[in-house]
């Protein structure tokens, strides 16, 4: 597993969620204000070749399936209120991706998701009760 980390901002730092900007394509001014500074973040970037239980630390999972389908269980969307995950589908292979909920929780009413194309990308979001959202 390795990983990578980029900074983001959103485009309206007043918004939780929403598009974001590499910062390396903006300039950043360290006297900014405390609420801009807020706004600015690191999104962590994993590569799995195994199965993997996602965890708050987990931002972006980019996912090589080369030596056979690989499950990345969500955790429970009750643990991480209102938590986003990205999950990218890098290799050409005839394997899947299999994107599990926890327990009882559901990816838009399924306790499973697939993705079998490469470069097909899922976004999801928790709803902090019992359901992750794909987005």
């Amino acid at each position: 597993m390795t990983t990578q980390f980029r900074l983001w901002r959103p485009q309206n730092p007043q918004l939780s969620q929403g598009n974001y900007h590499d910062l390396e394509k903006l300039s950043v001014d360290p006297a900014h204000s405390l609420a801009t500074r807020d706004a600015i973040r690191a999104v962590r970037i994993i590569t799995v070749t195994t199965n993997i239980t996602l965890t708050s630390s987990h931002d972006m999972v980019l996912v090589d399936c080369t030596a056979g389908d690989i499950t990345i269980t969500i955790p429970a969307a009750s643990a991480y209120p209102f938590k986003q995950y990205w999950i990218k589908k890098e290799d050409g292979s005839r394997h899947k991706v299999i994107v599990k909920c926890s327990g009882t929780d559901k990816l838009d009413n399924y306790a499973e998701w697939y993705i079998t194309y490469r470069y097909d990308t899922m976004s999801i979001v928790s709803d902090s009760v019992d359901e992750w959202f794909h987005v």
